[in-house]
């Protein structure tokens, strides 16, 4: 018996294939990709949308937007370090945020996203400044949340922020 190689048993097939089948293969599976990558972009493009209008919300400090914009069961790692901090309702959040006098200035940069069905996980740098309890810093933030999709919606379910060490710039 002859050894047969790949490219033997694939030419073999192939040339007991009508060639309309394999072109209405080949037409199909190259729509699906293009298809599956139209929609990936898309996902992206309407996740950073929700990123930037959350943003939007949280340096315009409109604390009941920041609200409507994540889940009930929200959990964060804040931009000061410090132990995770769960929240089990959008009433818990809103006592939170409006008992808060922190104010935001930050610009999104260098925005990625991977979408995973209704899942997206968003990483980006917020670049600007903070005021925190009274105290201002300024820098650059790595941020890294977990969003989603009810409907045609994207809420936050998870967000960690921590500060760009100096020698990593």
């Amino acid at each position: 018996m002859k050894n047969l190689t790949a490219k033997t048993v694939v030419t073999r097939f192939a040339q007991r294939i009508p060639w309309r089948v394999l072109l209405f293969l080949a037409t199909v599976l190259g729509a699906s990709s293009v298809i599956v990558v139209a929609q990936s972009q898309q996902d992206v493009a309407s996740v950073r949308e929700a990123v930037e209008r959350h943003y939007a919300a949280i340096n315009a400090g409109d604390k009941n937007t920041i609200a409507q914009q994540h889940l009930p069961e929200l959990t964060i790692f804040g931009l000061r370090g410090g132990l995770l901090r769960t929240y089990r309702s959008i009433d818990e959040q809103h006592q939170a945020f409006q008992a808060s006098s922190n104010t935001f200035t930050q610009q999104i940069r260098h925005f990625a996203a991977q979408v995973y069905g209704n899942v997206a996980v968003a990483t980006y740098y917020l670049v600007g400044s903070v005021k925190v309890d009274e105290e201002s810093t300024a820098g650059t933030w790595r941020v890294t949340e977990v969003w989603v999709r009810q409907g045609s919606e994207w809420k936050e379910a998870h967000h960690h922020e921590s500060p760009l060490q100096a020698g990593v710039r």
